[in-house]
Order: structure tokens, then sequence, then C-alpha cells
């Protein structure tokens, strides 16, 4: 599987969609890794990524008072929730690519275009 960007994943700020577009190719670095200590890299810049993204989009909706606030931080938790279990298993020797693939696709399908499509107008303020 590959994670390439997709316009149609765009929800018109250029800061949050090039923030989005680069979880991709940081996601593809980690499938193409071929050390440990390189996945591990590259997860780990992932992983700070998108809590820096998070909170980014987190205080705009905050600055908005938006009435979705928390489900969207709800489910940012849960997203970071999930990558921590991904790095136990990477560094437990019991990671599998698919681990990411799940991750990716969760996160692009359900995440960007629809959670984050639901707070366009609010984004691009």
């Amino acid at each position: 599987m590959q994670f390439l960007w997709d316009d149609s994943y765009n929800i018109g700020n250029k800061k949050i969609d090039a923030q989005h577009q680069f979880v991709f190719e940081l996601a593809e670095k980690m499938i193409n890794a071929t050390a440990k200590s390189e996945l591990i890299k590259y997860f780990m810049m992932l992983y700070q990524h998108i809590g820096e993204h998070f909170k980014e989009e987190e205080t705009l909706l905050a600055e908005h008072n938006h009435p979705s606030y928390q489900h969207h931080v709800n489910c940012h938790n849960m997203m970071l929730d999930n990558l921590v279990e991904i790095s136990e298993k990477i560094n437990n020797d019991t990671w599998n690519k698919t681990d990411i693939e799940r991750f990716m696709y969760s996160w692009a399908t359900e995440h960007i275009l629809i959670e984050d499509r639901e707070l366009e107008e609010c984004i691009n303020q």
C-alpha cells in the first residue's frame, strides 16, 4: 500500500492541508523503512507532527467556540492512543505494516474526509 496525497483530502486551509500531506509522506517513509532505527525515526517524527497538528486544529476550534470541539478532541486522543499502541509494537518487534496502514486509512477516510471536512468553515476563517 502506498500513502499518496490526493487533492480530495484538501479542506481549503493551506497550512492544515500541508500538515495533512506531510503525515502521508511520513507514513510512506515508515512503510519503506528497511531498518528498525529508521522506522523509529519516522514514527517519532509522525507522532510529533500529528500531535502538533492536532493542537493547532484544536486551538482553531476553541477560538471559534465550535460546538463539536470536545468531540474532535476525543477523536484526536483516540488516534494518539492508537499511535502509542503502534509504538509499543515497534518497540516489542511485533509491529506489522498493516498497523500503520489501518491507522492511515482511518485517519484519511474517517478523520480528514468526515471530521475535518465538517469543521472546514471554522478552520478556514
